[in-house]
């Protein structure tokens, strides 16, 4: 008896089709991401250095501030916080 393989359906037909739009998208993903965070983004004024990044660091490693990135006031622990966030995110300077 002859081996028997299964049909196509319809919907496989497009497989190959979704992998390669798939892979497309994610090589332009990762390619605009690099010419934007490594070539643009200096340019345009993304990143700030603190006028007093000494200071600044040496307050947190005195205090032994964990390596991470903060939020402050940290918006989610109230609703009264997360008001005083929005508020100082409005207004400005984001960091306080």
């Amino acid at each position: 008896m002859a081996a028997m393989t299964p049909a196509r359906l319809p919907e496989d037909a497009h497989d190959d089709e979704n992998a390669a739009a798939t892979m497309a998208a994610t090589l332009i993903l990762v390619a605009w991401g690099m010419l934007f965070w490594g070539l643009l983004a200096p340019r345009l004024g993304v990143f700030h250095a603190l006028p007093n990044d000494a200071a600044v660091t040496s307050v947190l490693l005195e205090g032994e501030a964990a390596t991470g990135t903060y939020f402050m006031p940290w918006p989610r622990d109230t609703p009264e916080a997360f008001k005083r966030f929005e508020e100082q995110h409005k207004r400005g300077p984001f960091y306080r």
